[in-house]
């Protein structure tokens, strides 16, 4: 983020930047697949958005109640 402006628009951008070597797998579903949260950037121009957060795409709970998808 600092070094770029702003914030990233995926996952991929990560990857495509080196940030990340790969996709990060999901423990539970066993896919590279996520639930890509977008939110304000605050340092881009009004109304732009960038990854805030990713979440498990998984369905169910685990052994304590806590849904996957707040993961």
């Amino acid at each position: 983020y600092a070094d770029k402006g702003h914030l990233p628009k995926s996952i991929d951008d990560l990857v495509t930047e080196k940030y990340l070597r790969d996709r990060p797998m999901d423990p539970v579903t066993e896919s590279t697949d996520w639930n890509e949260i977008q939110g304000d950037d605050p340092a881009a121009k009004e109304g732009e958005t960038g990854l805030k957060d990713v979440k498990s795409t998984a369905e169910g709970t685990d052994s304590n109640g806590k849904e996957y998808s707040k993961y």
